[in-house]
């Protein structure tokens, strides 16, 4: 019932990314903190990977949620009055140092909270995309891992035996490794809001318009934001930062197509409201699913904001 092109697989996941950027949206304006940094993350260098697929059968995507960063990483805090300072705070300009306070510690509860949020969110895109398998391991051939902070390489059963690691990861898709860094340096250092950042770091050598198929991200929320209170928001998070682990990028919506229309806010506003044009997103899959999903047949797209 899922079988579809990688087109169709970009718009129905923006489909699915933008309904739920409202709510995301929603919970960054209550706590103040509204930037997402994808397209910053972006402009980095993504390295592709030359890996022979299996174009003769598609499977449902295979996520695997690698927790070695989780575990063990020198800008996460795992006790308070741990001190950090990280190489590259404020995107390019020279960081501050952090102290660490009780709210981001990461402890056995807030990794709880984000692995059995990632499960379920993963269990969501396992079922809605299927792809074209890796025929073979999920190998990369360096272990050199792209961060914008610290230098750090891909554990060993990733790497290609030709650069001294295992040989690869059988039967997935793709690898996701999630960390929860606290963003109150980007806060309090840089005036950066940042709530979660995420990004693909290495694709499929496909030469697409779009890029490459990822098949290796991160996925970082920050640490001061996962309590059981706000696990609902954390999975809304979750949601929207894998979206980007998936491609789902600035540069992808533009060749998709995206205009503005003129607002026409539900509910009320005073009548002397200025309110400015809204994005939507207008590929033809996209329009016809948000048509679908709102009963509006006079819906321009999916509105992005």
């Amino acid at each position: 019932r899922f079988s579809m092109t990688l087109n169709e697989h970009v718009n129905f996941v923006l489909v699915i990314s933008c309904t739920l950027l409202s709510y995301f949206t929603t919970f960054a304006h209550e706590i103040e903190e509204d930037t997402c940094v994808h397209d910053i993350l972006e402009r980095k260098t993504v390295k592709p990977q030359s890996l022979p697929l299996d174009t003769s059968r598609k499977v449902n995507l295979r996520i695997h949620v690698d927790t070695t960063f989780l575990e063990s990483d020198t800008l996460t805090c795992y006790r308070v009055g741990q001190t950090l300072r990280p190489k590259i705070s404020c995107w390019n300009a020279p960081g501050c140092t952090l102290t660490c306070e009780e709210r981001d510690v990461v402890d056995a509860n807030k990794t709880a909270i984000l692995l059995e949020v990632m499960d379920e969110i993963n269990g969501f895109f396992h079922k809605a995309l299927r792809v074209h398998p890796i025929d073979g391991p999920l190998v990369v051939h360096s272990r050199n891992l792209w961060d914008s902070q610290i230098d750090q390489t891909y554990p060993l059963k990733y790497v290609a035996k030709s650069a001294g690691g295992e040989g690869g990861m059988p039967d997935v898709d793709l690898v996701v490794f999630p960390t929860a860094r606290t963003t109150r340096a980007d806060k309090d250092c840089c005036n950066i809001a940042i709530v979660a950042w995420a990004m693909e770091t290495e694709t499929l050598d496909q030469r697409l318009p779009w890029g490459g198929r990822p098949i290796m991200a991160r996925i970082n929320i920050g640490a001061q934001y996962i309590t059981e209170k706000n696990r609902w928001q954390v999975r809304t998070a979750v949601m929207h930062e894998l979206t980007h682990g998936l491609g789902m990028t600035g540069r992808v919506i533009s060749r998709l197509g995206r205009t503005t229309k003129p607002n026409r806010m539900r509910g009320s506003l005073p009548s002397n409201a200025t309110v400015p044009p809204l994005p939507y997103l207008t590929s033809p899959v996209a329009s016809q699913k948000a048509r679908e999903h709102f009963g509006c047949d006079s819906l321009p797209g999916v509105l992005l904001e």
